[in-house]
C-alpha cells in the first residue's frame, strides 16, 4: 500500500507543478485535499470508487484511485476545483472546492445506489 501511496503523491506532485508551470505563476504552497468515500446505508467505505480533480480554466484533470481504505489524499496548488466521485453502481457525487495554501479540505462523498441501472 506503501508504494501505491507514494505513486499517488508522485502523480499529484506531478500534476501541481505542469499546473504551475502552464499558468506561469510561481509555486506556491500546496494545500490538502482529503476525500473519504462512503455508502450511506451501512457507513462503510467504499474501496473501488475513483476520484477526478479538475482544476477551474485549466485543460488537466487528475485522476487517481482511492486508497484501499477508501481514501483518496492529494496536494493540490491553490485554486478552485471540481472533484467528481463515481464508481460502478451509484450515482457519480460531485463538489467545487477551493484549495488554500497549507490548509487542509477534507470531504465526505456519500454514495448514492443508482438503483435505475442496477435492475437492468
Amino acid at each position: 500500500m506503501g508504494l501505491k501511496l507514494s505513486a499517488a503523491f508522485l502523480l499529484v506532485g506531478v500534476f501541481l507543478a505542469l499546473t504551475l508551470l502552464s499558468a506561469g505563476q510561481a509555486p506556491a504552497h500546496p494545500g490538502v485535499l482529503t476525500v473519504v468515500v462512503i455508502n450511506p446505508p451501512d457507513r462503510l467505505r467504499l474501496t473501488n470508487a475513483q476520484v477526478f480533480v479538475h482544476l477551474m480554466n485549466a485543460k488537466t484533470m487528475m485522476h487517481i484511485p482511492t486508497e484501499g481504505n477508501g481514501q483518496f489524499r492529494a496536494l493540490l496548488a491553490p485554486g478552485y476545483y471540481d472533484v467528481v466521485v463515481t464508481n460502478a453502481t451509484s450515482i457519480p457525487w460531485a463538489k467545487r472546492i477551493e484549495i488554500i495554501s497549507d490548509k487542509e479540505v477534507s470531504l465526505s462523498a456519500e454514495m448514492i445506489a443508482d438503483i435505475e441501472h442496477l435492475q437492468e
